[in-house]
Parts: structure tokens; C-alpha cells; sequence
């Protein structure tokens, strides 16, 4: 039996960046650990200044998840259970908590017009919500035992809130680079230049 009974992740599209970053420079074969230092994804990733700009962060909270295995000379099937999901936006710059994805859900009054004018429309399901059975054959020869997927969902609430896009959005700035470097002039200590000057009409007088 396989077990998770809660999980969950909080990040905002720097976090995401930043852990592409870190697994692309595993996989490629000559690294360039520099490039990350033209953009600002480090600065607003790990944020120094206080009055720096906040990104929105998006959680993901998985509950409930159960699976079973069974294994026969035949068949090698797993059942399990999901309890719920739910995706959560943090606009910390305006102080709003909108949830983006909500399951189960009853969506039963969904269609009516009453469940939008209600001030409270979402309640919860008692029930599970996924529940699934997968059956795999070990000799797809063998026609009684079919290969089998049973998939059983309840209502799913799902919010498009325009402040995802703020989300989505995000890319790293560019830094300036300076291509050409300024040359400094070159200063000459005139006691050195004098001293130095007998010793030039000696080696022409040789």
C-alpha cells in the first residue's frame, strides 16, 4: 500500500525558473553556471531589498492519496483514492487570497442562477475526489483478462482570475553589460622619465 496523506508545494514563476535552471546545468554537458548572472532572476528570487516588488506565489495542496497494489499470475491491477486538490493564488502585493482550482466540490447549482448570487457557493463534498483502477495483463494474448481503467471524479471549481496572469507573466530582467571598457590614461611619474633620460644618451652614444 502506497501512501501520501498530504503534500504541499508553494512557489512563485521565479522559483520555477531558478529549478530549470539548476536541472538544465546537470543535464548539458558543458555547463555555464555564469549565464544565470545576466538576468535578475537570483535578485528576485532571493529578495534583499524591502520596498523590491513581491511576486505572486501559487500553492498546490494535494490530500488523501491512497494506493493499493495487487499482483495475480494474470493481472497486475492498482486501485486508490485521491481526497482533494486544491490550488491556491497569494497576491501578497495586494493582499488577496484567490482560489484558483477547488475539488470536490458540489456543483450541483451550478447552472442556476441562485449559485452565483449566493455569497458562500462553494461547499465541499464528503466523498473522494478521484477514485481509479487500472488493470495491466501480463500476456495481452490472453482476451478475459482486458486491459482496464475505471476513473470515478466529483465536481471540480475551477476560477480563471485575471491575476494569474501576473504570474504567468514574470521574466527575468537583463542586466546591462558594458562591452567596451574605458581607458584610462596612462600617467607618467615625471621623476622616474628624468632619471631615466641621461641612460638614454649613453646607450646611443655606443
Amino acid at each position: 500500500m502506497y501512501e501520501l496523506p498530504e503534500i504541499s508545494i508553494n512557489l512563485n514563476k521565479a522559483n520555477l525558473l531558478l529549478i530549470l535552471e539548476i536541472y538544465q546545468s546537470w543535464t548539458q554537458n558543458s555547463p555555464r553556471p555564469t549565464d544565470i548572472n545576466t538576468n535578475s532572476l537570483m535578485e528576485d528570487v532571493f529578495t534583499i531589498d524591502d520596498d523590491q516588488a513581491v511576486l505572486p506565489l501559487l500553492e498546490v495542496n494535494v490530500n488523501g492519496f491512497e494506493m493499493k497494489q495487487c499482483v495475480t499470475s494474470l493481472v497486475t491491477a492498482y486501485t486508490g483514492t485521491l481526497s482533494s486538490v486544491q490550488v491556491i493564488l497569494y497576491d501578497i502585493q495586494a493582499g488577496s487570497i484567490i482560489p484558483v482550482v477547488c475539488c470536490p466540490a458540489n456543483t450541483n447549482k451550478l447552472i442556476s442562477t441562485e449559485y452565483f448570487r449566493n455569497p458562500s457557493p462553494l461547499t465541499e463534498d464528503k466523498n473522494d475526489f478521484l477514485t481509479f483502477t487500472v488493470q495491466l495483463p501480463h500476456e495481452k494474448t490472453v482476451s478475459d483478462v482486458p486491459s482496464l481503467l475505471l476513473l470515478n471524479t466529483e465536481g471540480v471549481i475551477c476560477a480563471i482570475d485575471p491575476s494569474l496572469s501576473d504570474w504567468f507573466e514574470y521574466r527575468p530582467k537583463k542586466k546591462e553589460t558594458t562591452t567596451e571598457h574605458k581607458k584610462e590614461p596612462v600617467q607618467v611619474d615625471q621623476a622616474i622619465a628624468q632619471a631615466a633620460f641621461p641612460l638614454q644618451h649613453m646607450s646611443q652614444g655606443r
